[in-house]
C-alpha cells in the first residue's frame, strides 16, 4: 500500500511486462517501461488445478469447435493454415491461417470488425506480442538502468526489425481466431456464416484487382 501514484503505477506496469493497463484491449496498450510476468497469484494457481481434473474434457470441446471453423475457412483457396507439428497433442485455443499478403490481411480484419467478429488477433499491429511495436525493448526503457546500459559498447537494438523480414512476412498474412469454450452450437455457426461472408467479399475484390 502506498500514497505515491507514481510508485503504484510503476509497480502496476513492472509486475505484467510493463502494461500500463489503459483502455481495454490489452494488445493495443502501451509498454513505457520492461517487466516482468508477476501477475498470477496463489487463487490463480488453485483454479487452474482444479480445471485440470476435466482439461480433457475441454479439450475436446475446443477441438471440436476448432474443426467447424476450420470446415468453413478451408473452402477458400486464399486461406492457408498454420502447419500443426503435433495435431494429436493441439489444444486448439487459437486457429492461426495466413492470407496471400499483408494488404489481404489487413482486408480481412477490417471487414470482420465490420460484421462484429470478436475475438481474434492480427498479431502485427499487437503491441504486446511481436517484435514490431517493442520500441520499450529496443530501446531498454526500464524502471531502473540494467547493467548491459552501462557498457561503453552494448548492442544497438533499435534496427532489430531489419534484421527479420521473413518474421515480417508471417506475421503481416497471419490471423488468429480465438476458440471459445463456452460457444453454443447456434453461435458457431453465426460465426462461420460472418467469417464466410468476410472471405466471399474480401476474395471478390481480389479478383477484380487482378483483372
Amino acid at each position: 500500500v502506498t500514497n505515491d501514484e507514481q510508485l503504484y503505477r510503476n509497480a502496476d506496469m513492472f509486475s505484467d511486462h510493463g502494461h500500463d493497463h489503459l483502455g481495454n484491449n490489452r494488445g493495443a496498450e502501451k509498454h513505457p517501461v520492461l517487466g516482468i510476468n508477476f501477475r498470477i497469484g496463489e487463487f490463480n494457481a488453485a483454479v487452474g488445478l482444479a480445471q485440470m481434473r476435466k482439461i480433457q474434457h475441454f479439450i475436446d470441446i475446443q477441438r471440436r469447435n476448432k474443426a467447424t471453423l476450420v470446415e468453413t475457412l478451408g473452402k477458400f483457396p486464399m486461406v492457408q493454415f498454420r502447419e500443426m507439428t503435433d495435431e494429436a497433442g493441439d489444444s486448439a485455443t487459437f486457429l492461426s491461417f495466413f492470407l496471400p499478403d499483408e494488404a489481404t490481411a489487413r482486408a480481412v480484419v477490417e471487414e470482420m470488425k465490420v460484421q462484429g467478429l470478436d475475438a481474434f488477433q492480427y498479431w502485427y499491429d499487437n503491441n504486446y506480442h511481436y517484435i514490431k511495436n517493442w520500441g520499450h525493448f529496443t530501446s531498454l526503457q526500464t524502471l531502473n538502468p540494467m547493467p548491459i546500459a552501462t557498457q561503453h559498447r552494448w548492442q544497438d537494438w533499435t534496427n532489430i526489425r531489419s534484421y527479420v523480414p521473413k518474421s515480417d512476412n508471417l506475421i503481416g498474412r497471419l490471423i488468429s481466431l480465438q476458440v471459445k469454450i463456452g460457444w453454443t452450437e447456434e453461435q458457431i455457426q453465426d460465426r462461420c456464416r460472418k467469417l464466410a461472408a468476410v472471405m466471399e467479399k474480401v476474395g471478390a475484390s481480389l479478383v477484380l484487382v487482378e483483372n
